[in-house]
């Protein structure tokens, strides 16, 4: 596996061709030169989280297109509150929280983020939600969302089934 920091990452991104679309290399651009000093400073996010959620966001945000002003449900966002919590003894730490949903409101989408966890003290639409209660996303209205997100659901239904 190869590490590599920011700086390199954006090195190399500098030196991308254009030839999977200006857009994309402008969004990802975007991602790392006004999303991730924000959530740096606003969040404590280190590199290592950054490039995390970087790498997690390469996809969704290539099947999106231009993001600003649409609206992704992220279920299982993940939530502060997690931090000291443990699954199968291991600490879940810093890699749960809901950093997502953040770098997508920093973006100019509207992110509706849902977990079992309280995500009260954040910025984007967020509702605690058990995901294994029937119809428990019956609130959201028909075509209100442009793209669905799960990265790490634990104990997760089917979609049909909620």
């Amino acid at each position: 596996m190869k590490i590599l920091t920011y700086r390199q990452i954006m090195e190399d991104y500098e030196k991308l061709p254009h030839e999977e679309g200006k857009e994309n290399y402008l969004l990802r651009k975007r991602m790392f030169t006004q999303v991730w000093p924000i959530l740096e400073l606003n969040y404590g996010a280190s590199e290592s989280e950054y490039l995390n959620v970087f790498e997690r966001m390469k996809g969704l945000i290539l099947a999106m297109g231009n993001p600003e002003g649409k609206t992704v449900l992220d279920l299982g966002c993940g939530s502060v509150s997690c931090q000291d919590d443990t699954i199968w003894g291991i600490k879940l730490g810093r890699d749960f929280e809901p950093w997502i949903c953040r770098a997508l409101f920093e973006m100019g989408v509207n992110p509706i983020g849902i977990d079992i966890q309280d995500n009260s003290t954040e910025k984007f639409e967020n509702y605690r939600i058990d995901l294994l209660q029937r119809n428990c996303l019956s609130f959201l209205k028909d075509d209100s969302v442009d793209v669905a997100y799960s990265y790490m659901l634990f104990s997760s239904p089917t979609l049909l089934q909620i």
